[in-house]
């Protein structure tokens, strides 16, 4: 599997958006982009096996997922082209603890 990367906005990231659209500073920014937020509802924490006791606000979790390529698009923003796409998760493992002990629950089901 690849190495994972941190994917947490610069402050020079942030004080671009925050110059672009609005007067706050570039530390109310979140740190991370609207579009890496992954929600869960109750019928998909059901099927992953986990109740409202499992988690709480705050603490690291480690996920695995597969995912299929929903949406491949390209705009132009002042001449300049950027691609974006959207994964449709197919088959996920969530849990605490060890990427191992992650890894092998969701292996052992494929």
């Amino acid at each position: 599997m690849a190495e994972l990367v941190d994917l947490a906005r610069t402050k020079a990231e942030k004080k671009a958006e925050t110059d672009r659209w609005e007067k706050a500073s570039a530390e109310d920014r979140p740190d991370y982009p609207y579009g890496l937020n992954l929600f869960l509802d109750y019928e998909t924490l059901k099927k992953l096996g986990m109740t409202d006791h499992d988690f709480d606000a705050g603490l690291p979790v480690t996920i695995h997922a597969e995912a299929m390529i929903s949406e491949d698009r390209v705009e132009v923003i002042n001449g300049e082209k950027r691609h974006s796409i959207s994964l449709q998760v197919q088959k996920m493992a969530i849990g605490q603890g060890a990427d191992k002990d992650v890894a092998e629950k969701f292996y052992k089901k494929a």
